[in-house]
């Protein structure tokens, strides 16, 4: 199953999901905050991240995808045409970076729902999260506790972009 306009689509790294809103033409509208490796979780604090509009294939890479619109039974999404316009009307901004308030998830299904909301932080991450910020210390990586996938199709490799 190819995506559809308005699609989430979760991309997983190897610490981390990276999340993704569909837009049409092969392309997807995310945020971006920079790291120094795709491999760890981004920073802890707050800093700035960009919105961009790029290839899903370049987005990817040679990790694993879905679609993954499981918040549909929890929230109604908007029409395609609405989620693609708000999506893109953020391209090129800078905006606040949080990993737990403010992440590519939530940016994503906040396009999608009009609802920000993140699946990827909560309970071991949050409590990770407290103890960094309790004790200042720097973790390098946090691994995001797992939901049962429910969303349409099943992960996808880069070969199947084609």
């Amino acid at each position: 199953v190819l995506p559809q306009r308005g699609d989430l689509i979760e991309i997983f790294r190897d610490s981390y999901q990276h999340w993704a809103v569909y837009v049409g033409d092969g392309s997807v509208v995310h945020l971006v905050v920079p790291s120094k490796s795709r491999t760890h979780f981004p920073q802890l604090n707050s800093s700035q991240g960009a919105v961009r509009e790029e290839t899903l294939r370049a987005v990817v890479g040679n990790d694993q995808w879905q679609i993954n619109n499981s918040l549909d039974s929890t929230y109604r999404p908007r029409p395609a045409d609405v989620i693609v316009t708000e999506a893109r009307s953020w391209v090129g901004r800078t905006i606040t970076y949080h990993s737990i308030r403010r992440n590519c998830e939530h940016f994503a299904t906040e396009q999608r729902y009009g609802v920000s909301a993140s699946q990827q932080v909560g309970g071991q991450n949050l409590s990770e999260y407290k103890t960094y910020k309790k004790k200042n210390l720097q973790l390098t990586s946090i691994h995001p506790f797992a939901y049962p996938f429910q969303g349409r199709g099943g992960r996808w490799s880069l070969s199947q972009l084609s």
